[in-house]
């Protein structure tokens, strides 16, 4: 563990949690989109009360959304992310 002072464990920038916005920063300086896009952010936000509720209930809780389906081909490097 890192033991400087103000660097809190679990902060190393080559830790996997980084990985995301690694991939956001190097999105928004090719130009490029992100695999994941903000409705895929959006849907957490509805799963995360629904969870809650399923926990509490002890049961399934139904969902509609609007999910759409990862776009994987517009991952960083194959240019097919690229926005008009």
């Amino acid at each position: 563990m890192d033991r400087r002072p103000g660097i809190v464990g679990g902060t190393d920038p080559q830790r996997p949690w980084t990985d995301g916005l690694r991939h956001l920063v190097e999105c928004v300086e090719k130009g490029i989109r992100t695999v994941t896009r903000p409705e895929h952010a959006f849907h957490a936000l509805e799963v995360m009360p629904a969870a809650k509720r399923s926990s509490e209930e002890g049961r399934v809780v139904e969902m509609d959304g609007t999910f759409p389906d990862f776009e994987y081909g517009a991952a960083v490097g194959d240019g097919r992310g690229r926005s008009s």
